[in-house]
Formats: structure tokens, C-alpha cells, sequence
């Protein structure tokens, strides 16, 4: 089943071939620079739940704790659900006549690079399979499929997919991949 993000971009009557999601949307590391926010809102509400004004009424005072540490919530699950809905968003397929990148905001927009215009395919996987294709298109320019999980097969479908959009082969033989 084709994602909706990518269901809409599609033209009429072309058939997607294969289409995945990078594998790393979904985790993120501890070096990831979308923490960095949530590190900052953590230490500005400890702040300021820790240095309340001297005099105020232990009442006034517990309330206003647990109103800045709300909106700190409120803050981070806001933030973490767009970062996270962005990175959903990314996804990469091939059809028979083009590959298509979809990224989020953050990841570039929309690219679609016609078959035609491939003049290289290159492939870097480990020993699980799972690795990177970059596309040489004309004018020297790089597309990248980042982070695919099958990237042999995948790789073998799109200089199959570049074969029959050249005309030096048919693509009939080949099913779609899951």
C-alpha cells in the first residue's frame, strides 16, 4: 500500500515499483539536534521552578511550579509531535519512470529525478543489507535513497527500472518489491 504523502505525487497510472522509508526516521540518538529544544525547555523550567520570589505564599508558589512545568509538557510533546510528523514524512520510491524523494520541511521538500536522466547508480550497504544508493544524474548532481534496508535488491530493481526506461530491456518479469 502506498503511503498518502506519496500517493498524491504520483501521476496517473504509474506504478510504484517499490517505495521505503529511511530506517532512522523514527529513532532518534543522543547526538540528535532535534533534543537540543527539549534540553533547553528543561533547563529554563527547572529555572524558574526552582527561583520563585521570596515572599510568596507556599500556595502561590505551587501554583506557579506546576504551571510552568505544564507548559513545558504542553511545549515538549508539541515539539516532539512535529518533529516526529517530519520525520514520517520522508520516503523514497522508484516507478518506471522516475525515482521520488519525499522529505519533510526539514529534509529538502519534494524531488523527483526521471530514469532517464541517471548516469550512475551506486550502492554502499553493510553486512545487514542495509545502506545508502546514490543516483549520478546529469549535470553531476546527487540523489541519494539514504538509509534503505534491502539496499541489494532495491539497488538491482532501480538499474533494472534505468534499463527499461532506456529501452535496453523490459521491466514486465520484475514484481514489485514488498
Amino acid at each position: 500500500m502506498t503511503p498518502p504523502e506519496l500517493e498524491y505525487r504520483l501521476r496517473p497510472a504509474e506504478q510504484v515499483l517499490w517505495w521505503g522509508r529511511p530506517a532512522s526516521v523514527a529513532r532518534a540518538g543522543r547526538n540528535d539536534l532535534a533534543l537540543l529544544p527539549i534540553l533547553v525547555i528543561v533547563t529554563a523550567t527547572s529555572a524558574s521552578a526552582l527561583f520563585v520570589p521570596r515572599g510568596w505564599h507556599p500556595v502561590v508558589a505551587t501554583i506557579f511550579r506546576l504551571a510552568i512545568t505544564a507548559s513545558a509538557i504542553s511545549l515538549i510533546v508539541t515539539y516532539l509531535t512535529i518533529v516526529v510528523r517530519q520525520r514520517r514524512q520522508r520516503c523514497h520510491a522508484i516507478t518506471r519512470d522516475r525515482v521520488l524523494l519525499l522529505g519533510g520541511f526539514r529534509a529538502g521538500g519534494f524531488r523527483a529525478v526521471p530514469l532517464d536522466t541517471v548516469r550512475d547508480v551506486q550502492l554502499e550497504a553493510d553486512a545487514t543489507g542495509r545502506g545508502t544508493i546514490t543516483l549520478v544524474v546529469d549535470g553531476g548532481r546527487h540523489a541519494e535513497l539514504a538509509d534503505v534496508a534491502d539496499a541489494p535488491a532495491v539497488h538491482d530493481l532501480l538499474i533494472a527500472a534505468i534499463e527499461a526506461a532506456s529501452g535496453r530491456a523490459t521491466l514486465r518479469a520484475i514484481p514489485p518489491l514488498p
